[in-house]
């Protein structure tokens, strides 16, 4: 769970990065990263889990204030993802959120699961 929690971390981290890129640069890369590697290198599985929390959630709230200064025209500014090809600002913005509700579902089922094991 702590790798998960450090993912997301990781992810709230590009996250940030690209949206200010986006909305400061004409079309900038937009550069993928590997996620097993970070969880690995980065040691995760070590890291304190208060630490890792309020890293995102510093993250998240300084990236909703973001959104919440942004107009519609500066939403669908575009940068060239690696992988995916052009990413609005306001896509970028939607799919971090859906990937929250992924691991959060995710969660959710493990924590079933063990539960049921256990009981």
């Amino acid at each position: 769970m702590l790798e998960l929690a450090g993912h997301l971390a990781d992810a709230e981290i590009f996250a940030s990065a690209r949206y200010r890129w986006v909305l400061a640069h004409d079309h900038p890369d937009l550069m993928p990263f590997d996620q097993d590697l970070l969880a690995t290198r980065l040691h995760h599985n070590q890291a304190d889990p208060d630490a890792v929390l309020a890293l995102f959630e510093g993250l998240r709230q300084g990236n909703l204030e973001l959104w919440s200064r942004t107009s519609a025209h500066e939403r669908a500014r575009e940068g060239l993802h690696a992988e995916r090809g052009p990413s609005s600002y306001e896509v970028l913005f939607r799919e971090v959120a859906g990937h929250d509700r992924f691991h959060l579902s995710q969660i959710d089922r493990t924590l079933r699961a063990v539960t049921a094991a256990a009981g």
